[in-house]
Formats: structure tokens, C-alpha cells, sequence
């Protein structure tokens, strides 16, 4: 069979979850089928819809430049005809049997209408809650959980006046020219993440009834697109239960959890005994992560024999994880991006993972990691994460965005080493690969 994937981001350019999970399904795939992966690239010293070619580890890949730099309307976001139609001439190239939409964001989130206009069987899977909230994350500005637009929620206080004036400087002829000449892209980035998240003044009915539209076109787009797909992949019965509320037919969705390569883990290196309890993080260090509540809450551990070790960087123009490494305490370590190949590596140098979220975790790869590790995980109880983590069994749950209880959770293990024998971290939770990829090919044949 030849498949399409679609997503995203592709490793080594893109390394979070979703990137990452499309990589490795893609070369287990590519054992039994031909594989193909048309995904989004980031690249600012390329001009956009630039066209990379590439071969690599059996996946043939076409990355396509979009920097949104044309991004002139609230729109634009998220609907591209120029992505679409590189996406049709790829299609027509390629010819593929079957498609599977990984991620449409930093594409276009019509793509799947030209595989359904050309009678190609495809899935759609639901990665995160991109079809529902503009920023992804169903956050507010202020990192509250955010019912989404289908719930009322108003999407203003994300996208308001403040990203309306950004986006009309765009229509100014020659504009983009003169604003990289002028002003350095360390700046330009600051003031758009500003804009992004500025709050909109109190308005009048009438002028609320003006701007709501976008959002409700917005939300219909993307339910249709979603109406589309003869199947949803969901990886959490979390995730399913969101998107029947948002509208979709329970019974277009399949829980289809997500596989580790479990031999990357056969060979684990034996762990390194300390005389201090290592505490350790492993992902992007963003907000939405709770990396900072993490931080005050082991900053305040009152014990010389605690360590903190933290793998990965902050997000392209996000001056985050900046800020967060400003903080001053020798048991913290801060140590840079990893190779997800290392993983077995690093977790031998670590006694409990935590996993801190403050959004609705649609999967975790990392508390599955941790288990395959043997280490038991402190995770906030939130999204799909008590799917996998039950607390007092293999690790311990906390409620999201709480600092003080995360702390106590902490300090708990310092206090009771012997919980620590008690929590038994079992990677019989976890799915091998090659079940998952099983699992999808029936429900590929199905399509057919």
C-alpha cells in the first residue's frame, strides 16, 4: 500500500509528541508499505512555500516552508490555498492509496477536502484540540482551561483589536519588506506574542456581534472537515469524549493509543544510584507544560539531597524558557534539547519523572517512557494522563496549576523512601509499535 502521511513537523526540524509519534509510525509503516510524508517546516532563512526533498530512514519527505509570514487575516491562520495546492500536485504525484492526517496546523486545515474530492480513503488523527481552539491548547490567556467556542467560550481574548491591527499592517504593500529591514526578528516575534495574547476592552453588543462571526465560521470549517473523514483516530478515551462533545459522531472515532518502539528499551542502562532523590522533566519548556509550577514548587523542598533535572528547550520566539532559567538554585539543571534516541539514557539518571501539565494532555509519550524506564511518575491529574498514571499504583496524581500539592507530592517521596518501592511502575501499559501499526492496518484495510 502507498501511504500519505500529513503532518505538522518532522524530526530532526520538530521533536515534540506529535512530531515524533508521526516519525516513528511512519518507519514502522515503511517496513510492509511505501510511505510518503508531506509536512509543515519552519525555516526562516527560506522563502515561503520553498520545497524540501528529502529521503530518510525509508520515509520519502517533502517539507514545505511556511513561516506565516503572509498571514494578514485571522482566516489565514488556518486556511492556505497555496499549501493547498502544492499538497494536490504532491497527491497527484504520489498517487496514494490511502492518506493519514496527522496535523493539518501550519498547513491548511482543507487538505482533507482534496483527498475527499478525489475519492482517496483517509483518517484524521485527533493529535490535539486544534480543530476546536485556534491556539491548540484550549488555554485562556491567563493558562485557564478553556471550554472552547462551542461551549461559549470567547475566543476575543486570544485573537482580539490587538491581532486585527497586526493583521491589517500586513495589507500595507511592501510593508513585510520594510519591517525586516527595520526591525530585528527578536523583536518582531516579542511584539506578535504580545499582540497574541492582549486582552480585548469591554464592547458593546453590537460590535461583539462583529467580531464573533470569524470564530463560528471558524468552528463550522473545521466540524465539516471533521465530517469528512470516514475515521478519527483518537489516542485517549479523554480525547474521544472531547470531540463527541465538539459535535463529532461518537462512532467515527476509534481509541486507537498510541505504540513505543519497545526495543529502544531492551537494552536499558542500569541505574545510577545517587545519595539524592532526582527529580526529572522531560519535554518543551512552555507554559502549558506547568515547567515553572514545577520549578517554585521544588525550589521551595527544604533538602540538600534533591536534585531537579530538566531535558529540553523552549519553543521557537518564545522567551519562556528564558525566564525560567534565570532561576538561581544549584540543585536545578537545566540541560538543553535531547535526542529522543538518548531516552533510556537520561531516565537511567533519574529516580521519579514529573509530568506538571496544566492543559488537557491528550496522550503523554513521556509518562509511558517513564514507566518503560520502571520510574514512577508525579503527574497532574488532567486530559488523558490518569488514563495511564493511577494514583498510589505507579506514580502519584495532583491536581493541575497546584503548586503547593505538587510540592507536598515532593516532599512525600523525600520523606517516605519506602513508597518509593511501593509505587510499581509496570510497562505492561504501554503498546508496543508494531501492535499499534497492526491496529491501524485494519483499520486501513477497512477503509479500502
Amino acid at each position: 500500500m502507498r501511504i500519505l502521511q500529513v503532518s505538522n513537523g518532522l524530526p530532526p526540524t520538530a521533536v515534540a509528541g506529535a512530531e515524533q509519534y508521526t516519525y516513528t509510525i511512519s518507519r514502522a509503516l515503511s517496513r510492509r508499505h511505501e510511505v510518503y510524508v508531506f509536512c509543515h517546516e519552519r525555516a526562516p532563512d527560506q522563502a515561503e512555500y520553498t520545497l524540501i526533498d528529502q529521503e530518510m530512514d525509508g520515509l520519502r519527505v517533502r517539507r514545505v516552508v511556511h513561516n506565516f509570514r503572509d498571514v494578514s487575516s485571522f482566516e489565514d491562520l488556518y486556511v492556505n490555498p497555496n499549501v493547498e495546492r502544492l499538497f494536490e500536485e504532491y497527491v497527484q504525484q504520489v498517487r496514494p492509496d490511502l492518506i493519514q492526517f496527522q496535523h493539518c496546523i501550519g498547513l491548511s486545515a482543507n487538505l482533507p477536502r482534496i483527498a475527499a474530492r478525489r475519492d482517496i480513503p483517509f483518517t484524521i488523527t485527533l493529535l490535539d484540540y486544534w480543530y476546536i481552539c485556534p491556539t491548540v491548547k484550549l488555554l485562556t490567556p491567563d493558562l485557564a482551561l478553556c471550554p472552547g467556542p462551542h461551549r461559549g467560550a470567547d475566543c476575543r481574548q486570544c485573537f482580539g483589536p490587538a491581532f486585527d491591527a497586526w493583521a491589517r499592517l500586513h495589507r500595507i504593500p511592501g510593508y513585510e519588506t520594510l519591517r525586516d529591514r527595520l526591525v530585528p526578528r527578536w523583536l518582531q516575534s516579542l511584539v506578535l506574542r504580545q499582540l497574541e495574547t492582549a486582552r480585548p476592552p469591554k464592547k458593546t453588543r453590537e460590535t461583539d456581534d462583529a467580531v464573533a462571526p470569524r470564530f463560528i465560521r471558524r468552528m463550522q470549517a473545521m466540524q465539516e472537515t471533521l465530517g469528512l473523514a470516514p475515521r478519527l483516530l483518537a489516542p485517549s478515551h479523554f480525547v474521544r469524549e472531547m470531540y463527541t462533545d465538539y459535535g463529532v459522531p461518537g462512532d467515527r472515532i476509534v481509541v486507537v493509543p498510541w505504540g513505543l518502539d519497545k526495543r529502544q528499551w531492551s537494552s536499558t542502562p542500569p541505574h545510577a544510584n545517587a545519595p539524592q532523590l532526582r527529580f526529572g522533566y522531560i519535554g518543551t519548556l512552555q507554559a502549558a507544560k506547568g515547567v515553572d509550577i514545577l520549578v517554585r514548587a521544588f525550589n521551595r523542598l527544604d533538602s540538600d539531597q534533591v536534585e531537579l533535572r530538566l531535558h529540553g528547550g523552549g519553543k521557537p520566539d518564545d522567551p519562556f524558557a528564558d525566564r525560567l532559567m534565570r532561576v538561581r538554585d544549584p540543585r536545578i539543571h537545566f540541560l538543553g534539547r535531547y535526542d529522543n534516541r538518548r531516552l533510556p539514557e537520561l531516565l537511567a539518571q533519574v529516580d521519579v519523572v514529573v509530568i506538571p501539565s496544566i492543559w488537557h494532555e491528550t496522550f503523554s509519550l513521556v509518562a509511558r517512557e517513564a514507566l518503560l524506564a520502571g520510574l514512577p511518575v508525579i503527574a497532574s491529574a488532567v486530559g488523558a494522563l490518569p488514563e495511564v498514571i493511577v494514583d498510589n499504583v505507579n506514580g502519584l496524581l495532583v491536581p493541575p496549576s497546584d503548586e503547593d500539592a505538587l510540592h507536598q507530592a515532593m516532599a512525600r517521596l523525600i520523606d517516605d523512601r519506602g513508597l518509593l518501592t511501593h509505587l510499581e511502575p509496570s510497562a505492561t501499559a504501554v503498546i508496543d509499535i508494531h501492535d499499534h501499526v497492526d491496529e491501524l492496518e485494519r483499520i486501513f484495510k477497512d477503509l479500502k
